[in-house]
């Protein structure tokens, strides 16, 4: 979103390297949540399904740049693409911040039975200990 309000090279290049900061968490955390969440044997799938993501967005990606590029304002489309993306991103990470848990023992989505089963499933597929 910050990249829409650019107005010199100084400032993108700033913008780009707290973007490029904050995105190498992003495969971190990815590995993290599916270790919290899914079994050694399901998490390749999910690890596929997650790489097509970047071509699947690049898909609808141009798609939704186009119809963006035809909006009419005071600003240069360039820039609105950067603000309606930005925003939607930023909404959908406020959205997994509140409703994301720590852990399946903490999801508020779930029966106490079915975060039990969540929880005996991780544990019983875990190797060794860290205590």
């Amino acid at each position: 979103m910050c990249h829409g309000a650019c107005h010199n090279f100084l400032g993108l290049i700033i913008t780009r390297s707290f973007l490029g900061a904050f995105e190498a968490a992003l495969a971190p955390g990815f590995s993290l949540v599916m270790r919290m969440w899914y079994t050694r044997r399901e998490q390749p799938l999910c690890y596929g399904l997650w790489s097509c993501g970047g071509p699947v967005a690049t898909l609808f990606g141009g798609l939704i740049a186009y119809a963006i590029g035809h909006l009419e304002g005071d600003l240069p489309t360039w820039r609105y693409l950067f603000i309606i993306l930005g925003a939607i991103t930023a909404a959908w990470g406020i959205f997994m911040l509140v409703l994301l848990p720590d852990s399946p023992s903490d999801a508020i989505w779930l029966s106490s039975a079915e975060r039990e089963t969540a929880v005996y499933r991780i544990q019983a597929d875990t190797q060794g200990s860290s205590k």
